[in-house]
């Protein structure tokens, strides 16, 4: 395993060779990662992202950064985390034998990241989400429904609403709608939008 670390920034990234049944990452962060996200190297398999609900204990959910589906259970992506080290079960899009990998964990930092979840409603008037900072990109994913990941940012929309928007799990290039966009907020987003 080779990790880089962030402390700083709480972003550790790892290369790894899988050995196809559990085994450990060293991340480096010092505290327990509110994320894992996983990228095979050597194969064409599926790009994960572990279940990110702050303070949970077993990394039960898991994304396909590539994909629309809504989040699956799993008991063979990552396990478990901890200060030190997260736990791979033996699914081959994270731990197939002889196959490489590359790790990204996540852990929240005040004023530079947050991870979280919001019930939307369908109207422009939308669920306020609290970051404490403002945030100068924003990913989502409806964790139940099979829906695209929707990226805005602050570079490409200097003012609110910020409409222009990129799709990770497409090849398309950006675009805008008027039911698809947010305002980004002195200390959270909010979404303005009815999709």
């Amino acid at each position: 395993t080779t990790t880089y670390v962030d402390t700083t920034a709480g972003i550790s990234i790892s290369t790894y060779t899988g050995t196809g049944s559990g085994a450990t990452v060293g991340h480096g962060l010092g505290v327990t990662p509110t994320t894992v996200w996983i990228f095979p190297r050597s194969n064409g398999e599926n790009h994960l992202a572990s279940n990110w609900e702050t303070g949970i204990s077993v990394y039960s959910e898991k994304w396909k950064l590539q994909d629309t589906d809504v989040a699956e259970s799993s008991s063979g992506h990552v396990t478990a985390a901890s200060s030190t080290t997260f736990t791979l079960g033996t699914d081959v899009n994270v731990n197939g034998s002889s196959r490489t990998y590359a790790a990204y964990a996540f852990v929240e930092v005040v004023g530079f990241s947050k991870f979280g979840t919001y019930t939307g409603h369908g109207e422009t008037d939308g669920t306020y989400a609290f970051c404490g900072f403002t945030p100068e990109m924003v990913m989502i994913k409806a964790d139940d429904s099979g829906e695209d990941w929707i990226i805005f940012d602050r570079a490409r929309d200097t003012y609110n609403p910020a409409e222009n928007f990129l799709l990770p799990n497409a090849s398309n290039e950006e675009a805008t709608s008027s039911d698809q966009k947010i305002d980004f907020l002195s200390n959270g987003f909010k979404p303005r939008g009815t999709d």
